[in-house]
């Protein structure tokens, strides 16, 4: 199971446990076009841009083209959890409280 497009199973079967989200809140149609990825992508162009980096900044960070950035941000390409991880260390920010930001956002 792949919940909000960036949390491994590990991750969705401890938050369904803590009750932050219940099963049936999980989209039947692909996360991709569920509001709440927009939300998530959102996100991260708010973490880049909270870095004071441009999409070709990121892109030389993470040692990938800027068209990657580009479809990360539109919703065009998902990161998995450690491209997450590396997009936030890119922006000198720290992925667990920028993971929890995503979280508390989708409640």
């Amino acid at each position: 199971m792949l919940c909000f497009g960036i949390i491994i199973p590990f991750f969705c079967a401890r938050i369904l446990r803590a009750g932050l989200i219940s099963v049936k809140m999980l989209p039947m149609t692909h996360s991709a076009f569920h509001p709440d990825y927009q939300k998530i992508t959102a996100a991260l162009v708010r973490i880049r841009k909270d870095a004071g980096l441009t999409q070709r900044e990121l892109a030389e960070k993470l040692e990938r083209e800027r068209s990657f950035v580009s479809r990360v941000e539109t919703g065009q390409r998902r990161l998995d959890l450690l491209e997450f991880v590396w997009w936030c260390r890119a922006c000198n920010l720290s992925p667990v409280k920028e993971a929890g930001r995503v979280l508390d956002s989708l409640k």
